[in-house]
């Protein structure tokens, strides 16, 4: 086990097989923003152990594992944790990984190729209770039914972050038809769908889970200040 000095931060726990892997997350989440404690477990008999005898909130599982794999390994964490929030690592693009583990339990799933800051958004987003996926889990219903979160940026694509971002500057649907060469019912169209994916009922609670889920600059530096365009996520899913 390898432990940072806890705070009233996240308690972090990876469990992987794989020396460097372990070695590498537990590098860089100890001393990262948001994490106060990062423990680390060789396959899915050592996490329940260290669950059994310590607070957790977040943990991240190999899903591919020897012995007890990641699915079982969620299973019985949850069992053991109820409120523990899992997301699933893999390096294997096998769409019913995604199935197992959301079956399982799970907050959601993660190819290993994903960036740094990404990760430590995804974790600090399935904390929050949001629901995350990357490619080539591109379908996350399972996880955000099952999870109780919504959908992060994770599975929004390109296009529909850029309408967001506009839209959270405060422009009407037709000025982010015009700033982005859109037709304007296209945007209604974007808009509609980022209500469903973020579960929001109107624009102005769209606009305010934005920037809740940190998808969009701060209202201080864009919607109520100088405009600055960006969103922040994982790679986008493009359609």
């Amino acid at each position: 086990m390898v432990a940072n000095e806890p705070d009233d931060k996240i308690q972090l726990l990876v469990v992987d097989d794989d020396p460097p892997v372990r070695e590498a997350l537990s590098s860089f989440f100890s001393g990262a923003d948001g994490v106060a404690e990062v423990a680390v477990a060789a396959g899915g008999a050592e996490a329940l152990a260290y669950a059994s005898q310590h607070d957790l909130d977040v943990a991240l599982v190999d899903v591919r594992m020897p012995g007890m794999d990641g699915v079982e390994t969620t299973r019985r964490l949850l069992a053991c944790r109820p409120s523990l929030k899992v997301v699933g690592l893999t390096t294997f693009s096998v769409a019913d990984y995604g199935r197992l583990m959301a079956e399982a339990g799970a907050s959601g799933i993660l190819h290993k190729d994903v960036d740094a800051a990404s990760l430590l958004r995804a974790v600090l987003l399935v904390h929050a209770g949001v629901a995350v996926v990357s490619e080539p889990f591109s379908d996350p219903g399972g996880f955000s039914t099952m999870a109780g979160g919504v959908l992060a940026s994770a599975v929004l694509t390109t296009q529909e972050r850029a309408v967001l971002g506009v839209a959270c500057q405060g422009a009407t649907n037709r000025e982010v038809a015009a700033r982005l060469n859109l037709a304007e019912s296209t945007v209604k169209g974007y808009m509609s769908t980022l209500m469903t994916k973020l579960d929001c009922s109107n624009r102005i609670r769209l606009i305010l889970r934005a920037f809740e889920l940190g998808l969009v600059n701060s209202p201080s530096s864009s919607m109520f200040g100088a405009a600055r365009p960006g969103s922040v996520g994982f790679p986008p899913v493009d359609s």
